[in-house]
Protein backbone atom coordinates (compact mmCIF):
# COMPACT_ATOMS: atom_id res chain seq x y z
CA UNK A 1 0.00 0.00 0.00
CA UNK A 2 1.11 3.44 -0.88
CA UNK A 3 0.55 6.50 1.53
CA UNK A 4 1.43 10.64 1.27
CA UNK A 5 1.30 11.95 4.89
CA UNK A 6 1.17 15.17 6.05
CA UNK A 7 4.48 14.43 7.54
CA UNK A 8 6.03 15.33 3.81
CA UNK A 9 6.81 11.49 3.16
CA UNK A 10 6.08 8.94 1.03
CA UNK A 11 5.54 5.64 2.62
CA UNK A 12 4.96 2.08 1.78
CA UNK A 13 3.42 -0.50 3.78
CA UNK A 14 3.16 -4.36 3.53
CA UNK A 15 -1.19 -4.64 3.53
CA UNK A 16 -1.05 -8.20 4.72
CA UNK A 17 0.70 -6.69 8.43
CA UNK A 18 0.52 -3.03 8.01
CA UNK A 19 4.11 -3.17 8.28
CA UNK A 20 6.34 -0.28 7.14
CA UNK A 21 8.50 -1.43 4.03
CA UNK A 22 9.68 2.32 2.69
CA UNK A 23 9.61 5.83 3.81
CA UNK A 24 10.89 8.27 1.44
CA UNK A 25 11.79 12.14 3.12
CA UNK A 26 12.13 14.59 0.93
CA UNK A 27 8.62 17.14 -0.11
CA UNK A 28 8.42 20.32 1.83
CA UNK A 29 5.27 20.28 2.86
CA UNK A 30 2.29 17.75 2.69
CA UNK A 31 1.97 14.79 0.14
CA UNK A 32 -1.39 15.78 -1.40
CA UNK A 33 -1.04 12.49 -3.78
CA UNK A 34 0.91 9.39 -4.17
CA UNK A 35 0.53 6.28 -7.59
CA UNK A 36 2.02 3.98 -9.11
CA UNK A 37 3.60 4.26 -11.56
CA UNK A 38 3.66 1.60 -14.87
CA UNK A 39 6.89 -0.27 -13.59
CA UNK A 40 5.30 -1.09 -10.49
CA UNK A 41 9.24 -0.48 -8.90
CA UNK A 42 8.12 3.71 -9.06
CA UNK A 43 5.70 5.67 -7.59
CA UNK A 44 5.11 9.31 -7.70
CA UNK A 45 3.81 11.69 -5.31
CA UNK A 46 2.85 15.28 -5.41
CA UNK A 47 2.85 17.82 -2.73
CA UNK A 48 2.10 21.46 -2.13
CA UNK A 49 5.74 22.41 -1.96
CA UNK A 50 5.10 22.47 -5.89
CA UNK A 51 6.80 19.24 -6.49
CA UNK A 52 5.87 15.97 -8.48
CA UNK A 53 8.43 13.36 -7.12
CA UNK A 54 9.36 10.13 -8.83
CA UNK A 55 10.77 7.34 -6.22
CA UNK A 56 12.71 4.15 -7.18
CA UNK A 57 11.25 1.60 -4.69
CA UNK A 58 14.31 -0.95 -5.26
CA UNK A 59 16.98 1.95 -4.45
CA UNK A 60 14.83 3.26 -1.80
CA UNK A 61 15.42 6.68 -3.27
CA UNK A 62 13.91 9.85 -5.25
CA UNK A 63 15.20 9.11 -9.09
CA UNK A 64 13.50 12.55 -10.81
CA UNK A 65 12.32 15.89 -8.82
CA UNK A 66 10.18 18.22 -10.61
CA UNK A 67 9.29 22.03 -9.99
CA UNK A 68 5.66 22.40 -11.46
CA UNK A 69 5.28 26.19 -10.26
CA UNK A 70 2.05 25.42 -8.22
CA UNK A 71 0.90 23.33 -5.78
CA UNK A 72 0.52 19.67 -6.75
CA UNK A 73 -3.00 18.46 -5.31
CA UNK A 74 -3.12 14.95 -7.62
CA UNK A 75 -0.88 12.76 -9.69
CA UNK A 76 -2.08 10.24 -11.77
CA UNK A 77 -0.22 6.75 -13.61
CA UNK A 78 -1.49 5.51 -16.79
CA UNK A 79 -0.09 1.92 -15.56
CA UNK A 80 1.14 1.41 -19.41
CA UNK A 81 3.53 3.88 -20.43
CA UNK A 82 6.15 5.86 -18.31
CA UNK A 83 3.65 9.21 -17.90
CA UNK A 84 2.25 10.96 -14.90
CA UNK A 85 -0.67 13.67 -14.98
CA UNK A 86 -0.37 15.73 -12.45
CA UNK A 87 -3.26 18.27 -11.46
CA UNK A 88 -2.37 22.33 -9.78
CA UNK A 89 -4.06 24.15 -7.25
CA UNK A 90 -4.71 27.12 -9.81
CA UNK A 91 -6.39 24.27 -12.22
CA UNK A 92 -4.17 23.12 -14.74
CA UNK A 93 -3.16 19.61 -15.92
CA UNK A 94 0.39 18.74 -16.72
CA UNK A 95 1.36 15.40 -18.42
CA UNK A 96 5.37 14.03 -17.60
CA UNK A 97 7.31 11.42 -19.13
CA UNK A 98 9.29 9.96 -16.38
CA UNK A 99 12.18 8.91 -18.75
CA UNK A 100 12.10 11.92 -20.53
CA UNK A 101 13.10 14.49 -17.69
CA UNK A 102 11.65 17.19 -15.89
CA UNK A 103 9.47 19.39 -18.44
CA UNK A 104 6.18 18.66 -18.79
CA UNK A 105 5.29 17.23 -22.70
CA UNK A 106 1.86 19.24 -22.36
CA UNK A 107 0.34 21.82 -20.08
CA UNK A 108 -3.07 22.58 -19.98
CA UNK A 109 -4.35 25.92 -18.45
CA UNK A 110 -7.82 27.50 -17.52
CA UNK A 111 -9.45 24.14 -17.33
CA UNK A 112 -11.07 25.08 -13.90
CA UNK A 113 -11.26 27.82 -11.78
CA UNK A 114 -10.36 26.04 -8.82
CA UNK A 115 -7.56 23.74 -7.65
CA UNK A 116 -8.13 20.25 -9.45
CA UNK A 117 -8.67 17.54 -6.30
CA UNK A 118 -9.83 14.51 -8.27
CA UNK A 119 -8.45 13.25 -11.89
CA UNK A 120 -9.33 9.79 -13.65
CA UNK A 121 -7.96 8.22 -16.54
CA UNK A 122 -10.05 7.06 -19.33
CA UNK A 123 -9.65 3.59 -20.27
CA UNK A 124 -8.20 4.71 -24.08
CA UNK A 125 -6.00 6.81 -21.98
CA UNK A 126 -6.70 9.61 -24.10
CA UNK A 127 -8.78 11.72 -21.56
CA UNK A 128 -9.04 12.02 -18.41
CA UNK A 129 -11.77 13.81 -16.07
CA UNK A 130 -11.18 16.11 -14.13
CA UNK A 131 -12.88 17.77 -10.90
CA UNK A 132 -12.18 20.30 -8.58
CA UNK A 133 -14.22 20.08 -4.85
CA UNK A 134 -14.45 24.18 -4.76
CA UNK A 135 -16.22 24.51 -8.41
CA UNK A 136 -19.47 23.14 -9.61
CA UNK A 137 -18.35 21.16 -12.81
CA UNK A 138 -16.93 17.92 -13.74
CA UNK A 139 -14.25 18.10 -17.19
CA UNK A 140 -13.32 15.50 -19.38
CA UNK A 141 -10.08 16.50 -21.54
CA UNK A 142 -9.09 15.47 -24.60
CA UNK A 143 -5.12 14.87 -23.88
CA UNK A 144 -4.30 15.20 -27.56
CA UNK A 145 -6.07 18.02 -28.27
CA UNK A 146 -4.82 19.75 -24.96
CA UNK A 147 -8.63 21.04 -24.01
CA UNK A 148 -11.72 20.00 -22.19
CA UNK A 149 -13.81 18.37 -24.50
CA UNK A 150 -17.04 18.38 -22.58
CA UNK A 151 -18.64 20.04 -19.16
CA UNK A 152 -20.96 19.11 -16.76
CA UNK A 153 -22.20 21.53 -14.60
CA UNK A 154 -24.95 21.61 -12.22
CA UNK A 155 -25.14 23.94 -8.91
CA UNK A 156 -25.75 20.52 -6.62
CA UNK A 157 -22.06 20.10 -7.59
CA UNK A 158 -20.52 22.26 -5.77
CA UNK A 159 -18.33 21.62 -2.91
CA UNK A 160 -19.47 18.22 -3.50
CA UNK A 161 -18.37 16.61 -6.58
CA UNK A 162 -15.02 16.01 -4.57
CA UNK A 163 -13.90 12.92 -7.20
CA UNK A 164 -15.61 11.51 -10.18
CA UNK A 165 -15.27 8.30 -11.70
CA UNK A 166 -16.23 7.05 -15.50
CA UNK A 167 -17.61 3.28 -16.24
CA UNK A 168 -15.05 1.28 -18.13
CA UNK A 169 -17.09 0.32 -20.67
Amino acid sequence: MLAGSTDKTVSIFRTESGEQLHSFPGHGDKVNSVAWCSSKDKCVSGSDDKQMKVWDIEKASNILSVGCGRGVKVVRSNNVEPVVYTGHSDGSVRVYSITQGNKPVSHMTGIIDYPITSMTLMSNRNQILVTSMEGSSIHIIDLKMNKSIAKFENKDFFNSATHAAISPS
